[in-house]
């Protein structure tokens, strides 16, 4: 939004012309996430795991059971190998994402960014929302190898694969916390049996 009143209950926002994309990570998808790319900024997976840990560690909302998963995941995903993050966008999915002609596009609501993001998180939310809005049962990781943008996109971080499904881990585990915290248990649930099924099979 331009603008916020929350007391007067306004807001004034800004409109941009131009067409909703597809589903299909497109070259133009792999053109924009480059952008966003070389922050000059760097992180860990310790790092990101600590913090991760440190957010668990004041959420009272979380039962036993979820909090036992997500300390088992903290083990996986405890890793100093050093990152470059990026600026993500947080919430990268077609609906967040207009055509403003043939070749380009930008991205709308930029609510949830984070300045100095983790990598990989747009592409792996780009996949992974689709596999939860069409209820299709896939392998996110491998979609993303399958497509070559998107495989093209990971490839450009030079990380290997131990390193790309810590952070995928990761990454659902973040989003599991969030919906945890929304009370959002139907989308909860799908992260948490993701999760289960990527410890299960050491990914």
């Amino acid at each position: 939004p331009l603008f916020v009143n929350k007391k007067e209950g306004i807001a004034a926002q800004e409109v941009i012309n131009g067409r909703q994309v597809g589903r299909k990570f497109a070259r133009a998808h792999l053109q924009f996430l480059n952008r966003l790319q070389g922050n000059g900024h760097e992180t860990s997976l310790r790092e990101l795991t600590e913090k991760m840990a440190a957010n668990l560690a004041r959420l009272t909302c979380v039962d036993d059971e979820n909090k036992i998963l997500l300390e088992r995941l903290f083990e996986k995903t405890d890793d100093p190998v050093t990152l470059n993050t990026v600026w993500a966008h947080g919430d990268f999915s077609p609906i967040n994402l207009i055509w403003v002609n043939k070749e380009k596009i930008i991205a709308v609501d930029w609510e949830d960014s984070i300045l100095h993001g983790p990598p990989l998180w747009d592409i792996l939310y780009f996949f992974f929302s689709q596999m939860n809005a069409f209820e299709k049962k896939m392998d996110t990781l491998l979609e993303i190898r399958k497509n070559p943008y998107s495989h093209e996109y990971v490839k450009s971080f030079n990380f290997d694969n131990l390193t790309i499904e810590k952070l995928y881990i990761l990454f659902l585990g973040s989003f599991f916390m969030e919906k945890l915290e929304q009370k959002d248990h139907d989308y909860g649930a799908v992260f948490k049996r993701e999760i289960l099924f990527a410890l299960k099979t050491g990914k």
